[in-house]
């Protein structure tokens, strides 16, 4: 029995696309924000 393939809509696409944009910048801002802590705690 063959699968059939969901046709991904263009608006269902660009949902998803956002939504690993946004965690990936979620996740880059954290760690962005680590090494800043890291350099100030190192100052002190």
């Amino acid at each position: 029995k063959k699968l059939k393939k969901k046709k991904i809509t263009s608006n269902e696409q660009n949902v998803f696309l956002s939504y690993e944009i946004s965690t990936f910048l979620l996740i880059s801002i954290a760690k962005f924000k680590k090494q800043i802590q890291m350099k100030i705690e190192h100052k002190m």
